[in-house]
């Protein structure tokens, strides 16, 4: 099994590559949520629930399309793994 944190963006493709389980284990929230805004897009405004859920959808994609290309490289040219997609792997539940 391989546990890893953001620093550590590339542990998930080489988990698939040795054909591992892997966990993801942030110190900090990471998932979005309706509880408070990502610290990714921080901005004064209080605009609810479907406001903070939007920052953390929007700042991680804003993170994922510039990862991801050095991502693909690596997955490309060191793991012989396909490329991941131009949208991000998205959670598997969303919130209540």
């Amino acid at each position: 099994m391989v546990l890893f944190s953001g620093v550590a963006f590339t542990s998930p493709s080489a988990a698939e590559k040795l054909g591992l389980p892997f966990v993801q284990a942030y110190l900090q929230p990471i998932n979005p949520t309706r509880e408070f805004p990502s610290v990714l897009l921080p901005h004064p405004a209080q605009g609810g629930a479907i406001y903070n859920y939007a920052t953390h959808a929007i700042g991680g994609y804003r993170i994922w399309l510039r990862l991801r290309p050095v991502l693909n490289a690596i997955r490309r040219e060191m793991l012989s793994l396909k490329p991941m997609p131009l949208l991000r792997p998205l959670p598997r539940h969303v919130p209540a």
